[in-house]
């Protein structure tokens, strides 16, 4: 496959983003000093650091995150409160192919489809009792939950209701 590259949306002209996922800064000609003087700058490839498990550039003093670049040159503008999600749950794979606009409830749900969700790692509740298959359900909204402490909040809300009468 052949790199693509596309303008970066909102700095046309002066940044472009590859469908690697590779950001390059634009050769120009910039103002510099006092006295207005313009000078050339060359195009460059930016410095790409991992920031929370996700590549990372540096745009006009604003540290950006390289997938939304991708997926706003390649899908459009992000519409009113959608994320970028990762299809593969890879976080460096910032090609077109693998990045679209999703729900959050979307994006959630592809974190648990490629096992990345933090809570299914954990082998015990918030007060120590095993995720067993004995000691485990799953609620309607598709969470596990600790049967014993579940027990335990029911006993304090059927207490606190009947004290209450």
């Amino acid at each position: 496959m052949t790199e693509e590259w596309r303008p970066v949306v909102g700095y046309e002209g002066v940044y472009e983003v590859s469908s690697q996922g590779i950001v390059r800064s634009l050769s120009r000609m910039v103002r510099r000093g006092n006295y207005g003087d313009m000078r050339p700058v060359p195009e460059t490839l930016l410095t790409v650091f991992v920031h929370l498990t996700y590549p990372t550039v540096f745009i006009a003093k604003k540290t950006v995150y390289t997938h939304k670049l991708v997926c706003e040159a390649w899908h459009g503008p992000r519409p009113e409160g959608m994320q970028c999600r990762h299809l593969d749950g890879d976080p460096l794979n910032c090609t077109p192919e693998n990045l679209r606009w999703g729900t959050p409830k979307e994006n959630s749900a592809d974190t648990l489809r490629h096992g990345h969700h933090a809570n299914l790692s954990k082998t015990y509740c918030s007060n120590g009792h095993a995720y067993s298959e004995r000691n485990t359900y799953r609620a309607t909204q598709g969470h596990r939950v600790c049967r014993v402490c579940n027990r335990a909040a029911v006993a304090r809300y059927n207490a606190r209701k009947a004290g209450v009468r």
